[in-house]
């Protein structure tokens, strides 16, 4: 089996003993990500930049409209994520 990251913020339900002791007992590696940081997080490379390109050059007439093709994006993107 591969190596199993966690990478999350200093949040408390993070940072629990609870939490870093069962994170612990399975052999994982937690890499901290400081809360309020500036850097950029997992998700915005492998979520919003793939969001953002399938947008490009799309004008939506109201918030319904842009909604719906969140919501296809989503579903056309399930099976690949």
């Amino acid at each position: 089996m591969s190596e199993v990251l966690h990478i999350h913020d200093s949040a408390r339900l993070h940072a629990s003993v609870h939490t870093t002791e069962a994170i612990s007992n399975f052999g994982q590696t937690v890499m901290s990500h400081p809360s309020e940081s500036p850097d950029l997080t997992p998700s915005d490379y492998h979520l919003f930049e793939p969001l953002n390109k399938s947008l490009q050059g799309h004008h939506y007439s109201n918030y319904e409209a842009l909604q719906n093709a969140l919501c296809q994006w989503v579903h056309m993107t399930e099976s690949n994520f």
